[in-house]
């Protein structure tokens, strides 16, 4: 049964009917979901009921209790466990069913010190698939056994998707959430909606994030989702969020699109591994990748004339990878024109035309074009 907040939330992500359609059609059956240390008892509950919203929708969140240290201290593995253990409540207390994890998922051989202690690490996925069988939300603490040793361990994550998606009966995830205190990246006192890491962690990396207390876990954030990605399937896509972003969320499950706020600087920032963006000349046109682009995406045969008129009128033109997405933007008369915007129907699911839309908005502040009503550009 959807609460009222669910549906609130739902008819507050407008989604196109290609949107609602899309997700229907193929829906993902599991999310991964990492937990930044840290986290008030207030953000706890928000995120245990955002998290029984997702199931709801038929998203099965695995969640793991991540950390930023390695340590065998006793303080740090009770703070670990009583997150968990809050988090669980939070969801129980919204009708939903959490199940906290911590005992034989994480297993080592040895606790040696002299070894790499992130070499070695073994995962029982069973416990989760026992979890999920039984409609319950898992909650991993990443507690690693060995040597009748316990130790708590960072960066557990990667590990934790790699063994998911080798799994041969877990279904594999296409969406990953980083939920932290702060939600999305703000760079250059914007609130970034969406990240091609193709083209843009090294300039994220290298760059002055906001301040040296808060940029260092960014970082840290942007380079997990990117190992994360990394992983997962091109079509995936993950999100960074605090865990009061709650309509937020469930607007990017359904339409997998980028959430652009003007006013609220905290708002979740979509990444994906993306393709590079090359901006092209006229005479450096593939001709017959281009064409063949043009006549997939918008269905029908290109016009005889439409190379020599291009080639008079042309003011830029921009490719995303091997021709999976192409614009097209002409001077006419004077007036900048966005003449087209394509994108291979194989390459629809990857990003690739929230990829293109936001370079053709750094490049370009006004432009025209004229479409249909139901053109799916008009939303942007």
């Amino acid at each position: 049964m959807f609460s009222r907040e669910l549906i609130f939330n739902i008819l507050g992500s407008y989604p196109t009917k290609r949107e609602a359609q899309a997700f229907l059609r193929n829906p993902f059956k599991t999310g991964l979901v990492s937990v930044s240390p840290g986290l008030s008892r207030s953000e706890i509950e928000s995120l245990g009921r955002n998290l029984v919203q997702i199931q709801k929708l038929g998203v099965n969140p695995i969640v793991l209790c991540n950390t930023r240290v390695d340590t065998h201290k006793r303080k740090a593995h009770w703070d670990e466990l009583e997150t968990a253990f809050h988090l669980c409540e939070a969801i129980d207390q919204n009708n939903g069913y959490g199940k906290t994890l911590y005992n034989h998922i994480y297993h080592r051989k040895s606790m040696d010190e002299l070894e790499d202690f992130k070499s070695g690490l073994e995962i029982s996925l069973d416990p989760i698939k026992d979890s999920l069988a039984t409609g319950k939300i898992p909650i991993l603490v990443p507690l690693v056994i060995a040597d009748s040793k316990v130790k708590l361990r960072s960066s557990t994550i990667t590990d934790l998707c790699r063994a998911i998606v080798q799994d041969q009966e877990l279904p594999t995830p296409r969406k990953f959430i980083l939920i932290n205190k702060y939600g999305g990246v703000i760079f250059d006192k914007k609130h970034h909606g969406l990240i091609n890491l193709s083209e843009e962690l090294p300039t994220l990396v290298n760059s002055d994030l906001p301040s040296l207390e808060a940029g260092q876990p960014i970082i840290e954030d942007i380079l997990t989702i990117s190992s994360i990605l990394d992983i997962l399937p091109p079509t995936s896509s993950a999100i960074l969020a605090s865990a009061n972003s709650s309509s937020q969320l469930i607007s990017n499950l359904i339409t997998d699109k980028p959430i652009h706020s003007f006013e609220n600087l905290n708002s979740p920032t979509l990444f994906r591994k993306g393709v590079s963006i090359k901006q092209i000349k006229f005479n450096e046109i593939d001709k017959k990748k281009l064409q063949a682009l043009l006549e997939k995406s918008f269905g029908k045969k290109l016009r005889p004339e439409y190379w020599k008129r291009l080639e008079n009128v042309w003011h830029s033109i921009m490719i995303a990878g091997d021709y999976s997405g192409a614009i097209i933007v002409t001077n006419e008369k004077g007036v900048i024109y966005l003449d087209k915007f394509a994108v291979d129907p194989d390459s629809q699911g990857s990003g690739v035309a929230d990829i293109l839309w936001k370079s053709l908005k750094t490049n370009y502040v006004n432009m025209c074009w004229r479409s249909r009503v139901d053109n799916p550009v008009n939303k942007w």
